[in-house]
């Protein structure tokens, strides 16, 4: 019965400890790899070196602050937090594929423009952005991105079949 009961703590332990994070898949980054790299960074890319499941994320995350992106998410929503000085500064939070956040995986810190362009999306909505990289999203936190440019993309029509 003892040896039973070992066994059986034993396999719980063993299949309790199946998280992501481990050291053998939190690649981490060197900086000749991070000056390809930023060329053209995808979300994928940044997200594998960045993310929350990398254990060596902070580390790579100070090869890429900074670094300027094109990328295409859905829209999630727009917020209006005041900063610490009473200023507005609105924000626009998106979804990326393959992203881990609850509501959005990416705030943007946008202008009065992008946010006239926002307040007509809906939820979901295709969007394509540039901006620069600042902060490194943790926990229930996302990534932080200053915008320069944002634009909505409409669905494509489905093709005709001609018979």
């Amino acid at each position: 019965m003892k040896k039973l009961l070992i066994l059986l703590i034993s396999m719980m332990l063993l299949c309790s400890c199946g998280e992501k994070k481990t050291k053998a898949s939190s690649p981490k980054l060197s900086a000749g790899q991070a000056d390809s790299l930023k060329r053209r960074l995808s979300w994928v890319n940044y997200h594998k070196y960045c993310g929350e499941q990398n254990l060596n994320a902070a580390e790579n995350f100070k090869l890429f602050q900074g670094t300027i992106v094109t990328w295409t998410g859905e829209f999630s929503l727009t917020t209006t937090p005041l900063n610490e000085g009473g200023e507005v500064k609105p924000e626009i939070k998106v979804t990326l594929p393959g992203g881990s956040g609850v509501i959005s995986d990416l705030t943007m810190r946008s202008r009065k423009e992008h946010m006239k362009i926002a307040e007509k999306l809906k939820r979901g909505d295709k969007v394509l952005f540039k901006g620069k990289i600042m902060y490194r999203g943790e926990g229930l936190g996302d990534h932080v991105l200053i915008l320069d440019k944002f634009k909505y993309l409409p669905p494509k029509a489905p093709k005709k079949i001609v018979r």
